[in-house]
């Protein structure tokens, strides 16, 4: 993917992988329509999941938001793009998020005595899609499960769909319709291609795994609390199919599973469209989780 340019404050780790570190005295005015200290056990540590093609502008929205409610929390951003999912094989992807799996570890350090707390924010299939590789990273390592307290996963997970796919990948290009056009049929010929190669191989298609991994209590610590956000009016992601996951999570153990529906608002554009609400639900399910 190009370069993305992170959020003042981030230090760069890898080409997808960026840090913030608040200072002893962080700017808590950062989203003056959020109160600061809600809670008395915030996290140490919120690990964000942008969606495929997220720009900078919408990503400073939700890393500016973190910061207002949990100003002395450091902040893990994970980006990603179509060439994330095209380029490189799932090896090398692991490999470009082992920052994630270190700053963890060094989280745990930090918080002597007692279970760091950290929070998971997830954004669509692309963002599900590298969480997963760092779960797959950290178990692989530690041989524990990711050890977050709250999952919040945003307009996902789908299923597995050529022109649902080809969409979300439209999203990482350049908005002129040209490059919207021949990305377009590139785009679909690839997919196509990819679907055909993975059932004559044997290989589980992509947002199959991942539907999985997020329900995998090896990759995701099988306490945490996990609230779904997502909108009827999605047309990348079917609402339907988030439901149902929520569902799966439910008849499969995971407790504290919560769901907010809207009824309007576009694929991971519900915090513009329903800020309170949206901000209300991210806090209410890290206090179920960090209680």
């Amino acid at each position: 993917m190009a370069s993305f340019q992170a959020p003042e404050g981030f230090e760069r780790l890898t080409d997808v992988v960026f840090l913030y570190t608040p200072g002893p005295d962080p700017d808590v005015t950062i989203a003056p329509t959020l109160k600061n200290g809600n809670t008395d056990a915030p996290p140490d540590l919120i690990l964000l999941a942008t969606w495929m093609g997220a720009g900078p502008r919408h990503v400073l929205k939700y890393t500016s938001g973190y910061q207002s409610l949990f100003p002395f929390a450091r902040i893990v951003l994970i980006v990603n793009g179509p060439s994330d999912i095209i380029l490189y094989s799932a090896k090398a992807q692991r490999k470009r998020v082992e920052p994630v799996v270190e700053i963890i570890k060094s989280t745990t350090n930090k918080t002597p005595g007692r279970k760091p707390r950290i929070l998971l924010q997830t954004m669509s299939n692309g963002g599900a899609y590298q969480i997963s590789k760092v779960a797959e990273v950290f178990k692989e390592t530690e041989g524990l499960p990711l050890p977050v307290n709250a999952i919040i996963v945003d307009s996902a997970p789908g299923k597995d769909s050529i022109s649902g796919s080809t969409r979300a990948f439209m999203l990482g290009l350049p908005k002129s319709w040209i490059v919207q056009t021949i990305g377009a049929v590139v785009m679909y010929g690839v997919m196509v291609f990819s679907v055909v190669a993975q059932t004559l191989t044997w290989q589980e298609q992509i947002v199959t795994g991942l539907r999985k991994n997020l329900l995998d209590k090896s990759l995701f610590n099988p306490s945490a609390s996990r609230c779904y956000i997502y909108s009827k009016a999605d047309e990348m992601v079917w609402w339907k199919d988030v439901q149902e996951h929520a569902s799966e999570a439910r008849a499969t153990g995971w407790h504290n599973v919560e769901e907010v529906v809207f009824e309007s608002s576009a694929h991971c554009g519900h915090m513009r469209t329903h800020e309170k609400e949206y901000w209300d639900a991210v806090l209410t399910t890290w206090k179920t989780g960090a209680s």
